[in-house]
């Protein structure tokens, strides 16, 4: 039998571990130099880890997949998390909420129905309120810059690159963008009749949602 050079062994080798892994190239993490981030993830981290989930910034999904989580709280209510994932064309989506605002023990999670106005219109309506591209409030000069009140945190892991932004007080619409951040959590709660059990979230209409929210956790 005729024996490989080792040169071509080693070729052979290197060409079978980039097969083996897809060919994938190394992953971009795009995170804004912000205070929020450090601390607030503290946080979503504990939720995510709770909730069976794994850090976001670190998974490398299959070409054409995509995640977004949308993360809600960071005052004095407990966090509460969406997230919608598309893998080989099929979207699914949970809910999760921690137990607790501050170091949460357990979290409940569940998995939603399919949004009413189908999966195609509500993820055209998520990207048309600029979901994928938004950039962080800090970038733009449109935070508060308090910590302890109503915010979002947004993920996305999509084509090899995890972002993430954040909007505090998005019920001021200091900017456009506030609006933006508004219009989506809007829409994750009409289209999965999403309902909670939190103060700050009680009365489901769409209008007076951050309204209330901002109002819970501000009331002295």
């Amino acid at each position: 039998m005729r024996k490989l050079s080792f040169s071509t062994a080693c070729l052979l080798l290197i060409m079978g571990v980039g097969l083996a892994t897809g060919g994938r190239h190394k992953m971009r993490v795009i995170v804004p130099n912000a205070h929020w981030e450090p601390i607030l993830f503290q946080e979503i981290n504990s939720v995510a880890r709770l909730s069976g989930q794994s850090d976001l910034s670190s998974t490398q999904l299959p070409s054409g997949d995509i995640e977004a989580r949308i993360w809600l709280g960071f005052g004095l209510s407990p966090l509460e998390g969406v997230i919608l994932h598309r893998t080989g064309g099929q979207w699914t989506a949970i809910h999760v909420k921690a137990d607790k605002y501050y170091e949460p023990t357990k979290v409940e999670r569940r998995q939603l129905s399919n949004p009413k106005s189908g999966w195609e219109t509500t993820w055209t309506r998520l990207v048309n309120e600029k979901l994928l591209s938004l950039p962080d409030a800090s970038e733009i000069n449109c935070n508060v810059g308090a910590l302890d009140g109503f915010g979002v945190v947004v993920e996305i892991n999509t084509d090899n690159t995890y972002r993430t932004y954040m909007y505090d007080q998005p019920s001021e619409s200091k900017c456009n963008e506030d609006k933006n951040i508004m219009a989506i959590v809007d829409i994750l709660f009409e289209e999965f009749n999403l309902k909670s059990t939190n103060n700050a979230f009680s009365g489901r209409n769409p209008t007076n949602l951050w309204t209330r929210a901002a109002g819970a956790c501000f009331a002295s």
